[in-house]
């Protein structure tokens, strides 16, 4: 097995943070940086702070919004870093998530590590369409940790948890797309309400799909499912 890590920065605040990631990123034979809706621009502050991992900061990918980034980057597994939890959502430790990929992996793994903004996390909006929702491990009385720090923190336990003595490569991944639109009408055809606050049955089945890492042949058939379903319940 294979696997290769990209860093998600959305929306950071501070060029020190963004170079001090690509740094991490070097250390740990990391992928790509990605920047989301950057608040700053890439200065002399981004560069000190990569020092040595000029190459990952210049080679960065940068998006206007978290539309545009996953139109581009829909393949692979999407993990965002955050103890924020909804009635819809839960959050684990990340080690234990890789885990329990590594075990049910049968491809290379092609991973997304989002980290949110410096002073509130990730927003929903940025986590929506995330495979799994983690954090890190803190054992201090203050658990809060510095972006770049997080980055680190989380590339090697990545690393060392997936590593299994094998070298980094970047990994050609498959075309994703998850039918929100195919599901969504069929369970509105089939009585549910999508926006029901409580038990929202769109918002589970997504959570679920996600969650178990659908190959492309797997999102194709469900699509089909559903699609012939909607169909048959209009005649």
């Amino acid at each position: 097995m294979k696997y290769t890590i990209n860093v998600v920065l959305m929306h950071t605040k501070y060029s020190s943070n963004i170079g001090s990631t690509a740094r991490a990123l070097a250390n740990f034979g990391g992928g790509r940086l990605i920047l989301v809706n950057p608040q700053t621009s890439i200065n002399s502050k981004a560069r000190k702070g990569a020092a040595g991992a000029q190459k990952q900061l210049e080679n960065r990918t940068t998006y206007s919004d978290i539309k545009e980034f996953y139109s581009h980057e829909k393949n692979g597994i999407h993990i965002a870093l955050s103890k924020r939890i909804g009635k819809n959502r839960a959050s684990t430790p990340l080690e234990q998530t890789l885990n329990q990929i590594k075990q049910t992996a049968s491809d290379d793994i092609n991973l997304y590590i989002y980290l949110g903004p410096e002073d509130n996390g990730l927003s929903n909006e940025d986590m929506e369409l995330c495979n799994n929702i983690c954090y890190l491990p803190a054992f201090g009385e203050f658990n809060s940790l510095n972006l770049s720090q997080a980055a680190l923190l989380a590339l090697y336990i990545v690393s060392h948890t997936l590593r299994e003595g094998r070298t980094v490569q970047p990994i050609k991944s498959h075309n994703f797309s998850f039918p929100d639109e195919v599901i969504k009408n069929c369970l509105s055809a089939l009585g549910f309400d999508l926006n029901a606050p409580k038990k929202n049955a769109y918002l589970t089945l997504k959570n679920i799909l996600l969650r178990s890492h659908p190959s492309p042949d797997e999102i194709g058939t469900l699509k089909s499912i559903f699609f012939q379903t909607h169909r048959k319940l209009k005649k």
